[in-house]
């Protein structure tokens, strides 16, 4: 027997791994985890197959199949997750609306096929490092995984990271000339303490910041920097030299500080997954967009005057060619952005 046809292949079985497709249980807990953070509660089907498989006495053979891959994920869940956490009037803790939900739905496709989802617009984001090596699989699930907590903090009227003034700890808010309260910039550490508060475990600083790096690379991730000129540094300063504080206590009290960066993902993530024009999406769009002005809240972010009392920095994309620091050093970079830069209306007016 000749060796071409020692294993003999048709083009049915040459392409069944396109049609043939096991999830992960990781990513199904992951998608289970972000229905749970829409809803504020376990889906039903769940607790069903979990109350059969007690009533015919812990015998998974006596359990259809797809049932057992139910109870595969809710006894994971479970375990990995717990119960899901609720109000103190005990009311569903509901984190993200539908339309946020849909879009993270179809991000979980990432996890374990990135080449072939969504007809492979994502592989500007797995290829965001380098062309040859690409990013692993807990790579990728921890990028799911970040983005599902920035999504938490996001205003789908604009797609921007940030959050509102904190009434528990006396922080004033900030309001516009219409007085809809204007959203504050959020800062790493604050998203690094809401990750472990949504998925039970903590990320390290150098794990998340390698996940905003390659957001940033493959462009899905934009964020400004903001310094503020701190004129009563010299008043601190003076205190301390009467209180008898050494120089290096005082040298310490710094003349610029900075302010939380502005975030937000562009259009080009929103909408390259297909789903933002379904008439389900623009209506939870539209209510969404409904209940902030009923609560008087503003998609826009609070900025700062950029001539007397503060500054901006914004790395250019013309100042890295002529450094020679590529945006993209080795990976493969994404198609043009119809959008350009995506910046926002409220930062050009403050930069000019």
């Amino acid at each position: 027997m000749s060796l071409r046809n020692r294993n003999p292949r048709n083009r049915s079985a040459e392409f069944a791994h396109h049609l043939n497709f096991h999830e992960s249980l990781e990513s199904r807990l992951c998608r289970l985890h972000i229905r749970v953070l829409c809803f504020g509660k376990i889906p039903d089907k769940y607790f069903a197959v979990l109350e059969k498989y007690q009533r015919v006495g812990q015998n998974e053979m006596r359990l259809k199949i797809h049932e057992r891959d139910t109870l595969e994920v809710i006894q994971a869940y479970l375990e990995e997750y717990g119960l899901p956490q609720r109000k103190k009037n005990g009311k569903p803790m509901k984190r993200i609306t539908y339309f946020q939900m849909r879009i993270l739905l179809a991000f979980c496709d990432f996890i374990d096929d990135p080449r072939r989802c969504h007809q492979g617009r994502l592989m500007g984001l797995h290829q965001c490092k380098s062309g040859q090596k690409t990013l692993q699989a807990k790579q990728r699930l921890t990028i799911v995984q970040t983005v599902t907590t920035m999504f938490c903090s996001m205003n789908v009227d604009g797609n921007r990271i940030g959050r509102y003034a904190d009434k528990s700890k006396n922080e004033q808010p900030i309001y516009d000339e219409n007085g809809n309260e204007l959203l504050r910039g959020i800062t790493h550490y604050e998203l690094r303490g809401l990750h472990s508060q949504i998925w039970r475990q903590p990320i390290s600083k150098t794990k998340y910041t390698d996940v905003v790096k390659m957001l940033k690379l493959a462009g899905y991730l934009e964020i400004e920097s903001c310094y503020l000129a701190q004129p009563e540094a010299a008043v601190l300063r003076e205190e301390l030299r009467e209180q008898g504080a050494n120089e290096e206590e005082i040298d310490a009290i710094p003349s610029i500080k900075s302010q939380a960066a502005y975030k937000w993902f562009t259009h080009q993530f929103i909408e390259l997954f297909g789903i933002h024009f379904q008439d389900k999406m623009k209506e939870s769009l539209a209510y969404a967009k409904e209940v902030m002005a009923n609560k008087k809240l503003s998609n826009v972010f609070a900025t700062y005057s950029p001539f007397s009392d503060g500054f901006w920095t914004k790395k250019r994309k013309e100042y890295l060619w002529r450094l020679n620091q590529l945006r993209y050093p080795q990976g493969k970079p994404p198609e043009p952005n119809q959008y350009g830069d995506d910046v926002l209306p409220e930062l050009v007016t403050a930069w000019h």
